[in-house]
């Protein structure tokens, strides 16, 4: 578990992670979490269901795939494939972590309903906030890693998308690779 110091839990966060990753024998256990900006709750997020298994899109599509911090990772599966924070990284190195560990996880994860998480959005100081020189090498590699874990999962359960499913997924690629491809366009239009 990751647990950023001037954030807050709600007591039974460890508990309801780790009965949910019991139950569904899971590999990685995620819960919704709130951000809270000058004592106020700016915005919630959540799996919008009953615990459950969940799929790397739904993630992505809620929002919950970033963050080590809302997610109960099993420490034998880190250690026995060598899973460290790359130290280069000052941005999307959580999502970055997320990815690879994603990619040895057994298939299965589990997302808990409540929001247990309570992250504070105050401190200017963090990596998030502050300016980063690299950050399109940053956000390269982290997108590059997004789409390398997409197509694995493709490959594993392409039998069980429907054609439509492998369209629409098609699509979203095409789309990303045309907005990294524009965003270079940008960078590097007029000399940086």
């Amino acid at each position: 578990m990751f647990c950023d110091c001037d954030d807050t839990v709600c007591t039974d966060w460890c508990e309801k992670l780790l009965l949910a990753m019991e139950a569904a024998q899971a590999d990685l256990s995620i819960c919704g979490y709130r951000v809270i900006k000058n004592g106020k709750t700016v915005w919630e997020n959540s799996w919008p269901e009953e615990p459950r298994a969940c799929t790397v899109s739904r993630l992505l599509k809620c929002n919950l795939l970033n963050s080590p911090c809302n997610k109960l990772f099993r420490r034998e599966l880190i250690e026995a494939h060598k899973l460290r924070y790359d130290p280069t990284m000052q941005y999307a190195e959580d999502q970055v972590f997320n990815l690879h560990y994603i990619q040895h996880c057994g298939g299965l994860l589990v997302c808990v309903k409540e929001h247990l998480y309570n992250y504070f959005n105050d401190n200017s100081n963090s990596a998030s906030s502050c300016f980063v020189p690299n950050l399109w090498e940053q956000r390269r590699k982290s997108l590059t890693l997004l789409q390398q874990t997409l197509e694995q999962i493709l490959r594993q359960f392409h039998g069980h998308f429907q054609l439509e499913q492998q369209q629409k997924i098609f699509q979203l690629f095409r789309n990303a690779d045309r907005f990294i491809f524009e965003c270079g366009q940008i960078v590097f239009s007029d000399g940086g």
